[in-house]
């Protein structure tokens, strides 16, 4: 697996042991070739049984981050220090000093509300984006803010 902006390194994910390998100096698409790092993710894997073919796998990631910088509107999606997404298909906006709405397109009838300085996040629903009110739900998200 590679995203197009990755330079120098891809993942390999081996489903039959369940791990996922960081591969640097070696070739997109080969077994063979490269230095390997072993990266902290679990696979699970739907289907395969025996020779049968496998449905799909699921790569969990412990350490993902959404980080954002307003003064430059950078938004991005991140996992053991590659960015995964640059969040093109997400919109943004300031409400206040400390509070933001975040959406991602495909998301229909919510979006997220962020206080940097409570350093809360909750789903909206039944609200407008980029304007206060709708119905909040508490969301057990970290938030960390840094200067």
């Amino acid at each position: 697996m590679r995203l197009k902006t990755w330079q120098g390194f891809f993942w390999q994910v081996n489903t039959s042991r369940k791990e996922v390998y960081r591969i640097r100096g070696g070739t997109f698409s080969s077994v063979i070739g490269g230095a390997s790092t072993d990266l902290p993710f679990n696979v699970d894997v739907v289907g395969g049984v025996g020779n049968a073919e496998i449905k799909r796998f699921i790569i969990n990631f412990p350490k993902s981050y959404m980080v954002y910088a307003p003064a430059s509107d950078v938004l991005q999606l991140t996992v053991e220090g590659n960015v995964l997404s640059y969040c093109s298909d997400w919109q943004r906006c300031k409400l206040r000093p400390n509070m933001y709405h975040f959406k991602q397109n495909n998301w229909d009838r919510f979006f997220w509300k962020v206080n940097t300085a409570s350093k809360r996040v909750w789903r909206c629903r039944n609200g407008v984006f980029c304007q206060l009110g709708g119905s909040d739900e508490l969301l057990h998200i970290k938030v960390e803010v840094t200067r």
